[in-house]
């Protein structure tokens, strides 16, 4: 259907698609050692990722990179409802992080890795979260995408400066409150530079649901299409949930607007499918 102005899409047709795009978005967690017992600060974002029989998470590189010598890491899960006390880690020692490809140029990329998950730990994952197939999207979404301008762009991740610390509860000595963000934005921007390309997402502020001021943390995130149709009744419903990319640069904000740099869907679902079936042959 032809593109909408964002004031005529309803509410719960946006909080829904967020909904339904959390079940795959997780976040990673740096812990560390102080003297008051172990501390987790946020190092970034990702969605949980099916390639053929591979399972992993799908981020920019220069997060994995930033774990590489942490022999624990945290995996923060995104709810639908209300957030819920948890502790997941995964050892560092049984990961298998890939790097697709990694730049010399932060700011301009490429920047795109998958933490390719241990079987034990994809079980333990599946019971409360879900995994989304790349393989069966990835001829379709190469051969017929949508147009940019159809339907709706969300950006999905944890945003460091909402992270804060409640008291102890329930047998943890620390815990700490890690929120994420499934915000609406815009794609006016698509581009290939060398064999990988990209999209560049829109924050606005200035409106009634105001974006994180900055978007530290969101590096990994999922970038969504959901193209959207009307039901016999002419009311609004998401058509799919497309994953679409994955955020690793945040511009400078310029007046009321900031632009997240992200990776395309060539990037995603030929570049990335590639590097697990190289790896896996």
């Amino acid at each position: 259907m032809d593109a909408l102005p964002l004031h005529q899409v309803p509410q719960e047709v946006r909080e829904d698609a967020a909904k339904g795009i959390s079940d795959f978005v997780i976040g990673f967690a740096r812990l560390y050692e102080t003297e008051s017992g172990q501390d987790a600060e946020l190092a970034g974002s990702g969605t949980l990722v099916q390639i053929d029989d591979t399972y992993g998470v799908l981020t920019a590189y220069h997060v994995l990179d930033y774990l590489r010598n942490t022999d624990e890491i945290g995996l923060i899960l995104a709810t639908r409802f209300e957030p819920s006390l948890h502790r997941f880690t995964l050892k560092a020692e049984v990961l298998r992080p890939l790097k697709i490809a990694q730049g010399h140029d932060q700011s301009g990329g490429p920047d795109l890795g998958l933490l390719i998950l241990p079987e034990v730990d994809v079980g333990s994952l599946k019971a409360r979260k879900s995994f989304y197939n790349l393989s069966s999207h990835r001829q379709r979404v190469l051969d017929n995408p949508p147009a940019h301008d159809e339907g709706l762009w969300f950006l999905c991740g944890f945003a460091g400066e909402l992270t804060s610390e409640r008291l102890p509860e329930r047998g943890y000595a620390r815990v700490k409150v890690f929120q994420g963000a499934c915000g609406v934005g815009w794609v006016d921007r698509e581009y290939c530079v060398g064999d990988f390309d990209y999209f560049e997402f829109e924050a606005r502020y200035g409106g009634l649901n105001e974006p994180p001021q900055s978007f530290g943390g969101f590096s990994g995130a999922g970038l969504w299409q959901v193209p959207l149709v009307r039901t016999p009744a002419g009311t609004l419903k998401a058509k799919e949930l497309l994953l679409s990319g994955v955020a690793f640069y945040q511009s400078a904000r310029m007046e009321e607007r900031r632009v997240i740099k992200c990776h395309g869907r060539r990037s995603v679902y030929l570049h990335a499918t590639q590097a697990v079936r190289d790896l896996a042959s």
